[in-house]
């Protein structure tokens, strides 16, 4: 069952941001957030298991009590509507609810999420129910279609990345995370993927007819097609390695000029952000008022 998204009534506005909301958005709630006494943890310590969604302690605990009723109806879902085999990463309590975070099992993979409704008053879950927001797993398969297809040029920007955080004192986010919290399409340590449903035409029905071709039969397919820049977002995310220290603008600025001069990069709009050491326990977001970033309206275009 595929239904329109209810922000309001399930309290899961700020999963959003994992999926790869407008970033600028994203740092006026952590903003906010912060003013208003957010608790901050280190980079390296956070899990992502801290992570919470309003309303979301009673439905919490029932969840947890139903885990592997609700792994069994999530994965049957994803089976029947998306002929995608997942593995459940995370169960996360909101109102009336809980979100389920999944991993696809096979290429191309891709994180994204479902909702369980749940009963607070019989503490029940409703394993029948299960239901994703409209074109959200459409776009996370697209996401990690495009990441299956540029492995090599993506390949670059990881080796780049990989190089710069052993060099400097950078970090990014534990595997945890990504698995945990990251809800929406391809993600790394350091960067997620967000594209548009104009990227790869007709993919919804090729997916669902054979969603295991191997990587070459893919890009035979879409070989014809060229993506514009403007259809794919790679948001890249830094932290500061040691705590007590400000986002390094030196090398910020580097890191930016470093990006606009590479070759080889698949074609995509980069945005890149510095964090300090910080990131909110249960928002899940490095961006503050100190955060430095390369950002909409002056991404980096790459053809």
């Amino acid at each position: 069952m595929k239904m329109k998204w209810k922000v309001i009534s399930f309290g899961l506005s700020t999963l959003i941001f994992l999926g790869g909301c407008t970033e600028n958005m994203n740092a006026n709630d952590e903003n906010d957030q912060q003013n208003s006494g957010t608790t901050f943890a280190s980079v390296q310590d956070y899990t992502g298991f801290e992570y919470e969604l309003d309303n979301g302690e009673e439905t919490d605990k029932i969840a947890e009590e139903n885990q592997e009723e609700i792994d069994v109806a999530v994965k049957e879902f994803f089976k029947k509507e998306y002929n995608t085999d997942v593995t459940v990463n995370n169960t996360i309590g909101a109102e009336n609810g809980a979100t389920v975070i999944v991993q696809s099992v096979n290429q191309p993979i891709f994180n994204t999420y479902a909702v369980i409704p749940i009963n607070s008053n019989e503490k029940t879950i409703d394993s029948t129910g299960v239901w994703t927001q409209e074109g959200q797993v459409e776009q996370a398969i697209r996401s990690g279609m495009y990441a299956l297809i540029y492995e090599d040029e993506l390949n670059v920007l990881n080796q780049y990345i990989d190089e710069l955080v052993n060099d400097n004192p950078v970090v990014g986010i534990r595997d945890e995370v990504v698995e945990t919290v990251r809800g929406n399409g391809f993600n790394t340590n350091y960067y997620y993927i967000s594209t548009s449903f104009d990227a790869f035409e007709g993919i919804d029905e090729l997916y669902n007819e054979n969603p295991n071709r191997q990587k070459d039969e893919w890009a035979a397919i879409f070989k014809d097609e060229e993506i514009s820049p403007e259809l794919v977002d790679i948001t890249i995310h830094l932290f500061m390695k040691e705590s007590n220290k400000e986002p390094d603008s030196k090398l910020f600025e580097q890191i930016v000029t470093d990006i606009e001069k590479m070759e080889g990069l698949p074609p995509a709009s980069y945005s890149i952000y510095l964090h300090d050491n910080r990131i909110g326990e249960a928002s899940a977001s490095g961006s503050k008022e100190n955060s430095l970033e390369r950002a909409d309206p002056e991404k980096i275009i790459k053809p």
